[in-house]
């Protein structure tokens, strides 16, 4: 209850309009972070930002060692000191140091290709800052360097730009680069540490957070409903700027729900009399509305959302029901909402809530859950499970080996848990490792049903190791359970990997193939360990191989088992559940 208690205390400073160095320094954590070990590629000084950085980082849950390389403007070396184990690489560059006469397109292209090399040295994620300047240059930097680092699987750039045009001229001083190297000033320091330690090293080191669970009175609006009725309530400017903040991240495929102790009737009264609320009951994907507790009204969410309780957000301004729900649920991150203003300002920043790309398949979650509730629907009023599942004109398209999908495929790895046989958490460079290497692929699953088209719903991953294959991780994402295609999932995609790696394609009926099915039990994927069971007739280890022969007359055979069309098809953006 005392973390709890102290992590809450931390907004204040955290997130406050103006960061204090002093207070961030008091800020020592009593909750257990991870260790992670941060290198930093530069040509200047990164100390000072370094220094700022751990207060960041333990709220998001983590501790840092930081490493530094040389200062070289040649970038001759840039994976020099990364080591074996190095969690990211941040590529810190004062751009004013190159010269001015240098076009900007061939200053990015240098930067960018240099960056290339450090992305063969390390499958680490690499952060890039890019050239926090406001003149003509420093924008055709940024542009071209963009482009060049968006081809780089596992690379991010980080808009430093912008950081410094909403700074101004409190950015940097330019009489502290006789001092110390750099130009940069303490204000500028303090948001640059708080932007790595709350927004972009969590982006690509935190689980994401998949939905924001909001309370309504005293949160949403000033007032009490129960109390002053839908016409009683106040909705302030910070209230409405808060409410946009929740659109903001549900544009970005993060489920929005509420959970509040008020009569279900009032609240639907309070919608239809209040259109001055921006978010509205469209928004919503999940509602838990009554006299129960918290802790339970969260539970229920977790539930419907088909999420864990440790990918969920909850906003309340009740500090004593967050305690209730933290006790309920050590997994849930809480935010005490004292005032719209501070609510909103920590959404802007909260580990895990942003990511460098937004998927298509991400928004893509919100419209799946109205489908899936469609097809309960569908579910009741058919007259068996086999009428149903042929009323839902499944279709499953897979593709070996898809450039376009690396992003997804890093997603699946890390954000499925129900149905993960590795939980390896492959790096985006580790999964372009297994799309571009002639020893290893990637495997594909996009699924299409009467209901919806869900994109990229499944991943395999798996490697030659003499005449058999091993494959080192199946994902399938949750929205695709519960309609009997999970075997035909792992074997088709099982098939066509060991077509690709060691056979001679998925036609030949005569093959058999060896395959070894790699499996570490978590908390959370008794759905995979299950499946691979019932596949395999083994049972499953905590962790290890499971062996397997696959046929192709096996595979047909599942096939046969439900209703599902299953084609073959060449990687494209809507395939890959990532937007044009």
């Amino acid at each position: 209850m005392g973390a709890l208690i102290e992590r809450l205390a931390w907004q204040d400073v955290l997130f406050a309009p103006r960061l204090r160095r002093t207070q961030l320094a008091g800020l020592v954590p009593s909750w257990e972070c991870r260790s992670i070990r941060l290198h930093i590629v530069r040509n200047e000084p990164f100390e000072l930002v370094g220094a700022a950085l751990p207060a960041f980082l333990a709220y998001a849950g983590l501790r840092a060692e930081l490493s530094y390389g040389p200062y070289d403007d040649s970038l001759s070396d840039p994976g020099a000191g990364t080591g074996e184990r190095c969690d990211a690489v941040i590529v810190w560059l004062a751009m004013d140091r190159y010269d001015e006469q240098l076009p900007p397109d061939q200053l990015a292209r240098f930067v960018a290709g240099r960056v290339a090399v450090l992305r063969r040295r390390s499958e680490s994620p690499v952060l890039v800052a890019n050239w926090a300047a406001s003149h003509d240059r420093a924008a055709a930097y940024n542009a071209v360097l963009a482009g060049l680092l968006g081809e780089l699987p596992g690379v991010h750039l980080c808009d430093q730009a912008a950081l410094a045009g909403r700074l101004g001229e409190d950015y940097d001083d330019a009489r502290l680069a006789s001092l110390g190297g750099s130009r940069l000033s303490d204000r500028g320091c303090l948001e640059t540490a708080r932007q790595f330690g709350l927004v972009w090293l969590p982006s690509v080191l935190v689980p994401p957070i998949k939905a924001v669970v909001v309370d309504l009175d005293q949160t949403l609006y000033r007032g009490i409903l129960s109390e002053d009725g839908a016409a009683g309530i106040e909705i302030t400017g910070a209230h409405l700027d808060l409410q946009r903040e929740l659109l903001s991240c549900r544009a970005r495929g993060v489920y929005l729900a509420i959970a509040s102790k008020n009569d279900p009737e009032e609240v639907d009264a309070l919608f239809e009399a209040r259109r001055d609320l921006v978010l509205r009951p469209e928004h919503l994907s999940a509602a838990a509305v009554g006299w129960g507790s918290k802790a339970d009204s969260v539970a229920l969410i977790a539930e419907r959302l088909h999420i864990g309780l440790d990918a969920l957000l909850l906003l309340d301004d009740n500090a004593a029901e967050l305690a209730e729900v933290s006790h309920a649920h050590p997994g849930v991150q809480v935010v005490l909402a004292a005032d719209a203003d501070s609510a909103a300002a920590v959404l802007r920043r909260f580990p895990g809530l942003l990511s460098f790309t937004v998927s298509e398949t991400a928004r893509r979650r919100i419209a799946d859950l109205a489908a899936a509730e469609r097809r309960e629907e569908a579910r009741a009023g058919a007259s068996g499970d086999d009428d149903y599942l042929e009323s839902l004109d499944m279709r499953l398209h897979l593709a070996v080996d898809p450039p376009g999908a690396i992003d997804r495929l890093h997603e699946l790895s890390n954000r499925v848990n129900q149905f993960n046989t590795g939980l390896l958490r492959l790096s985006e460079a580790q999964v372009a490792a297994y799309v571009n290497r002639a020893d290893r692929c990637a495997v594909t699953v996009a699924l299409r049903d009467a209901f919806s088209d869900s994109g990229i719903v499944a991943g395999l991953f798996a490697r030659k190791d003499g005449d058999a294959v091993v494959v080192d991780e199946i994902d399938i994402s949750c929205r695709a359970l519960g309609r009997r295609l999970e075997p035909v999932i792992v074997a088709e995609a099982v098939l066509r990997a060991a077509g690709t790696l060691v056979g001679q394609g998925r036609d030949c009926p005569l093959d058999t193939y060896e395959v070894r099915l790699g499996f570490r039990a978590g908390p959370r994927n008794g759905a995979a360990r299950d499946c691979l069971v019932a596949l395999c007739g083994e049972l499953a280890p905590e962790e290890g191989v499971i062996s397997w022969q696959v046929s192709i007359e096996l595979v047909e055979s599942l096939r046969r088992s439900v209703p599902v069309e299953v084609r073959d098809s060449a990687p494209t953006a809507e395939l890959s559940g990532r937007g044009t």
